[in-house]
């Protein structure tokens, strides 16, 4: 393992320069004030990274997480009293059940009966910090997508986030030394994913509502569990199926409506 900090450092730098090379073939539009905006939209998103991995490191994933997750409700609130974003009452329902959804595949409730859910050792307070984060993070970001272009969107804030990724590895001391190969593939292979990934979401915001968009991507943890079910051979706890069946139906009411 590289840690943390070193881990979005180098993937940082297997997205920002295919999206340099891909801003050559896309229209943007080039806005100084926008630009200052996602840099400092890119530190927020940074700030909450660190803050999940944290928390992550202290508590147990599926509560971490779905706590973390939780950026949906601050996210619906941000983009209705900034961005004048409203949702039908079908939408509420729907983002309601995806979010029900995103809670049972993710956690284990025997953890948390298990576990100190209110003390420092938790992490808890740590995805706290991150659901206030990526809501503002989330809802605040459709401003310059649709000011300046999703892709030059994406290439600012994940320029920042490897900028800071930097400073702090150097804060830290920790050596900027090349991972060997057995990590640096998953981090390329990942960097590339997570083009598409920034790209998609960012094309998303220039169509639709903040709160939508950031609701349809919590719907990330299903693909994680079929994947470990298929490929790890790992058992679905009966509670799981439920999860996958509110989160596919929450996916399809939010697409349809």
């Amino acid at each position: 393992t590289i840690g943390s900090t070193k881990t979005v450092f180098y993937r940082g730098i297997f997205i920002v320069f295919p999206l340099l090379a891909l801003l050559i073939f896309t229209d943007n539009v080039f806005s100084l004030p926008h630009i200052i905006f996602l840099i400092g939209l890119s530190f927020i998103g940074y700030l909450a990274l660190a803050s999940l991995y944290a928390g992550l490191v202290r508590g147990k994933v599926g509560v971490v997480i779905s706590v973390a997750d939780a950026a949906l409700l601050v996210t619906v609130l941000i983009s209705r009293v900034f961005l004048n974003e409203s949702l039908s009452t079908t939408q509420f329902i729907a983002m309601g059940v995806l979010f029900v959804g995103v809670i049972f595949v993710s956690i284990n409730f025997n953890d948390v009966r298990r576990s100190e859910l209110f003390t420092t050792s938790s992490g808890i307070h740590f995805a706290f910090i991150t659901c206030v984060l990526w809501g503002v993070y989330f809802s605040l970001l459709k401003i310059p997508v649709v000011a300046v272009g999703p892709t030059i969107s994406s290439l600012i804030v994940e320029s920042g986030q490897l900028l800071f990724a930097g400073i702090h590895m150097a804060f830290l001391g920790v050596p900027f030394a090349v991972p060997d190969k057995k990590i640096i593939w998953p981090l390329f292979f990942g960097g590339i994913l997570a083009i598409g990934g920034s790209l998609f979401y960012n094309l998303g915001l220039s169509v639709a509502a903040s709160s939508i968009i950031f609701a349809l991507t919590l719907a990330s943890p299903l693909i994680a569990t079929i994947y470990s079910a298929i490929v790890y051979n790992e058992r679905l706890r009966a509670l799981q199926y439920v999860a996958i069946i509110l989160i596919v139906a929450g996916v399809v009411a939010l697409s349809l409506v």
